[in-house]
């Protein structure tokens, strides 16, 4: 677990390096630059929530959390794979509707995943986020056990830590994209990542 905490302080850390050496360069006019910075601050709230939930024991409140870092990681990594400035477009759309996550149930997030060479382990988070369960844990108020039986059980902590380590290696890598030599600590994050996974 500490490993996994280790790889998403890392791909903070690069983040904000990156950011910090971009500065005046980034173009706010550009829908592009301002969405991928927007996204990147969300992501780096959204990672430290989790860390702060899981390590008080709350990892089915982390779940939606994390399910926010999954959408703005993949969105990241789409708008930089081609066609950046009309799917930047299509991003300001979409979360601007009431209904943002709609594509969600419409497998789309799961299929850009899979076109985007998400890990295996992300595409199988995609699919248990996309269904809504209620998970039950014990030792919130008293004789809660009793009740466990009928509900999902709750996810391993380590589980969701490395997701969010994942997705936040993606967001690194999505910058990286749109501003080249500016996050350089990738490809540390990436050989760490892949050593972690084997």
């Amino acid at each position: 677990m500490n490993e996994t905490i280790s790889l998403m302080a890392r791909a903070k850390a690069s983040i904000d390096n990156g950011l910090s050496r971009l500065g005046k360069d980034i173009d706010f006019e550009n829908p592009v630059d301002s969405i991928l910075v927007t996204f990147a601050s969300r992501a780096v709230a959204s990672s430290n929530a989790i860390a702060l939930l899981v390590s008080h024991g709350h990892e089915i409140e982390a779940l939606s959390v994390l399910r926010t870092l999954a959408i703005l990681s993949l969105w990241s990594r789409w708008i930089v794979d081609k066609d950046s400035s009309v799917r930047a477009e299509e991003a300001l759309s979409e979360i601007s509707k009431l209904d943002w996550e709609s594509p969600w149930r419409e497998n789309l997030w799961l299929l850009r995943a899979a076109h985007l060479n998400f890990e295996s382990s992300l595409r199988q988070m995609f699919i248990e986020l996309k269904s809504p369960k209620f998970y039950s844990k014990t030792g919130s108020v008293p004789w809660d056990h009793g009740a466990e039986k009928y509900f999902f059980s709750a996810p391993q902590a380590p589980a969701i830590l490395d997701a969010a380590g994942l997705f936040m290696t993606h967001m690194v890598e999505a910058l990286d994209t749109r501003w080249p030599e500016y996050f350089t600590e990738l490809k540390e994050i990436t050989k760490r990542q892949r050593r972690e996974k084997s």
